[in-house]
């Protein structure tokens, strides 16, 4: 046993002693048994030499491979302590961080500044949208009058989110325009019923003009047409969605949304009840790549088609008439590439009992993966009006991370007189005096979103 190794000599002992044991303690036991304990010991003593000799030969393999290999070197004192001091750092900054775990809230930034609950029952989200932009707007009757000037266009705040559980969502998004007066747009309680259904009561955009439902930090040229103008706005009322993966259908009843008063009172409006429904199917691709206008590279391909109408019913005493309205709009993705066109059709029979046709066509083409050419061409005509609404409009977007920051140019050109009808200040276009055509409006644009 001279070679024997430690953990031999243990098993040894061990065995011996219980050999020892079982011999003062059965006395009575018959030899045989005792030899067999004898020839027991003898296996495991030779099975632990193997298993030393097989561990010997391992050593000896790794310090032959290690012969040519320089030591490694030894940590100094100086490298322990900014080690020690690392970890003092890591260690007295993780005791200032609440856990994920518990009642403790979390917090962060997923498209949005958010804080929530850790059972996820309660989120509150914050976004916000700047817009600042420059108009310069040209006159072909009066050169003398071209205008230009910057504005702080759109400075919003949106906060959504869930309270007591997911299923009971809200909104809440104000803001500033340039006219530097704040105002209310959505601001809703929705909840989630199950089975595709959810029902909206409070403010919200009337369903009705798909290029007016996209948010306006969404839209592809610097701002939306002159046919946008001229649709329902926001209205107060309750709204009936239902959502599944082919088929959006929408109902909503309210205060109408003709004079797009917002946040009114429940008697200040002239309208006695607005009612619209919007059916949307999608043929193609995803819903999530419907909430904008933009089809980015490499993006699948998608295809949706929609339809709308809405009604308002003037009330009584009032100079309105009643309002009836249709609208069909296809929406088509090509990764790269992309091509919307609506319709509308409307009557008025307030004030100067319009009847308005209208068309709209816009696309953009990514020539890389930053930089989209836009173009867009917008029509209305109207029986009362004297001349027709006839706009095209170019531009180019430079994307630095999407819709988050922005900068876009368009030129548009008038090809008739823009009539007082159709005219949008805010948009940059006015009035034409005296039947001249050529109206040219210039509009760039920075914009930043969170």
């Amino acid at each position: 046993m001279k070679n024997m190794s430690a953990r031999g000599i243990v098993l040894t002992l061990i065995a011996a002693g219980s050999v020892f044991f079982m011999s003062t303690s059965m006395v009575a036991a018959d030899s045989s048994e005792a030899q067999d304990l004898a020839a027991t010991v003898s296996q495991l003593e030779a099975r632990v030499a193997a298993q030393d000799a097989k561990i010997a030969s391992q050593d000896k393999t790794i310090a032959e491979m290690s012969k040519d290999k320089p030591a490694a070197v030894a940590p100094s004192a100086v490298d322990r302590q900014q080690v020690e001091e690392i970890v003092r750092q890591v260690m007295a900054d993780s005791a200032t961080r609440p856990s994920l775990s518990g009642d403790h809230p979390i917090a962060g930034y997923d498209k949005g500044f958010f804080l929530g609950s850790a059972d996820g029952n309660n989120l509150l989200k914050i976004n916000g949208l700047f817009q600042g932009r420059y108009i310069y707007d040209h006159l072909r009757h009066n050169r003398t009058d071209d205008t230009g000037g910057f504005e702080v266009t759109r400075a919003e705040l949106v906060f959504s989110g869930h309270a007591l559980d997911p299923t009971w969502k809200y909104q809440l998004q104000t803001g500033y325009t340039s006219t530097g007066l704040a105002h209310l747009q959505n601001a809703f309680i929705e909840k989630t019923l199950g089975c595709g259904f959810s029902v909206t009561v409070g403010q919200f955009k009337v369903p009705f003009w798909q290029e007016y439902l996209v948010a306006s930090g969404k839209q592809q040229l610097v701002e939306r047409s002159l046919l946008s103008a001229a649709m329902p706005g926001y209205t107060q009322g309750v709204k009936v969605d239902y959502f599944n993966n082919m088929l959006h259908l929408i109902g909503a009843v309210g205060e109408g949304g003709r004079t797009v008063v917002r946040n009114s009172r429940w008697d200040s409006d002239a309208t006695e009840i607005g009612a619209a429904a919007r059916a949307e199917l999608l043929l193609l691709g995803d819903w999530k790549q419907y909430g904008e206008f933009e089809s980015w590279q490499g993006d699948k391909p998608m295809v949706v088609i929609g339809g709308a109408t809405h009604y308002e019913n003037a009330q009584n005493g009032t100079v309105n008439g009643d309002l009836m309205q249709f609208t069909l709009d296809g929406s088509a993705k090509l990764g790269g590439a992309n091509l919307f066109v609506a319709g509308l059709a409307s009557n008025d029979e307030g004030g100067a009992d319009l009847d308005q046709f209208g068309l709209l066509t816009q696309g953009g083409y990514f020539v890389t993966k930053d930089v989209e050419l836009v173009a867009r061409y917008e029509w209305m005509a109207s029986p009362d009006v004297p001349s027709e609404l006839s706009i095209i409009s170019t531009g180019v977007n430079y994307f630095f991370a999407k819709h988050m920051a922005k900068w876009g140019l368009d030129v548009g050109y008038a090809f008739n007189p823009v009539d007082d009808a159709w005219d949008s200040t805010a948009t940059g276009w006015r009035t034409d005096s005296g039947g001249h055509a050529g109206q040219v409006v210039v509009r760039t644009q920075l914009q930043f979103s969170f």
